[in-house]
């Protein structure tokens, strides 16, 4: 496999289509941003299904690579915002005329999603050095987002879709599961991927909903399921108590108030309770 792309000098490219006199630009994947090329088209195919595209749709890929996923999205989607931080990866695909695609070269954590509307589609094969980081602005800026399509590493699916109680179920799937009904659609085989990552990947789908309780501060909720699973094997009244100023006696009344067992660990709680627990809790240190 050689990694270089053919690309046209008048818009049109022997990677959609016809070949015609190229010149060439190197696309060697970068270690540094976490690159691995998706080069299998069924793939590709089936994320753009999955995530339910129509020609009233506005979708911001995360990452467009080589142009795989892009290709398909473009197909379906009335208008695409491929965001590229690799600015060769980004002249590539200003070379191919197509005209529902727009490219920005950009870091995809430095731009704002309402700067193109609301009720945006979010799809990418995302970076596994940064999924935490992309996880939390999908959260953060979810007023603008309607559905998302993302393929990560495996095992931070398995987090997402935890349920309660079990070994897989922590900080990031008290967060995501609070704003968003979570499937994973498949898991995806190391060699689906130039160059191969050592692990198996996974599209997971993100559908916005509303919450069952309303957060009181949101910013509070944030920092009291950090701190509950900052020291994950202890109760989570001393995990709190350990990591931060908020007082033990808070949490403590917060819990009796709402019937939660002293002993009780947050690997045990579900967002809900999470959000209900965090509500009494800040009340009680408001006042």
């Amino acid at each position: 496999f050689s990694y270089v792309e053919k690309l046209t000098m008048n818009n049109g490219c022997s990677f959609f289509g016809i070949e015609k006199p190229a010149v060439i630009y190197p696309v060697r994947p970068k270690r540094s941003l976490g690159q691995n090329f998706l080069v299998d088209e069924n793939i590709a195919r089936k994320i753009a299904k999955t995530v339910q595209i129509n020609r009233n749709d506005t979708v911001i890929e995360i990452g467009s690579g080589r142009g795989m996923l892009t290709r398909f999205l473009c197909e379906r989607a009335g208008r695409v915002i491929a965001v590229e931080i690799d600015r060769n990866l980004a002249n590539l695909l200003c070379t191919r005329d197509i005209p529902n695609l727009e490219i920005i070269n950009e870091d995809f954590l430095n731009i704002s999603l309402s700067d193109f509307g609301e009720k945006l589609i979010v799809a990418g094969n995302i970076p596994y050095n940064i999924t935490s980081s992309i996880l939390f602005k999908i959260v953060s800026e979810r007023k603008f987002i309607r559905r998302a399509a993302l393929m990560m590493q495996k095992e931070v699916a398995d987090r997402l879709v935890a349920l309660p109680g079990t070994k897989n179920y922590g900080l990031l799937s008290v967060f995501i599961q609070f704003f968003f009904a979570i499937s994973r659609i498949m898991n995806v085989p190391p060699e689906c991927f130039i160059p191969r990552p050592r692990v198996t990947s996974a599209v997971v789908l993100f559908n916005k909903k509303s919450p069952v309780a309303q957060l009181i501060n949101e910013e509070f909720f944030i920092k009291f399921v950090k701190l509950s699973f900052a020291k994950r094997r202890k109760k989570l009244i001393n995990s709190v108590a350990l990591s931060s100023d908020i007082p033990s006696e808070a949490v403590s009344l917060a819990m009796r108030e709402l019937s939660f067992p002293e002993d009780i660990r947050a690997e045990s709680i579900s967002p809900e309770d999470f959000s209900r627990l965090a509500n009494a809790v800040y009340e009680k240190i408001s006042v």
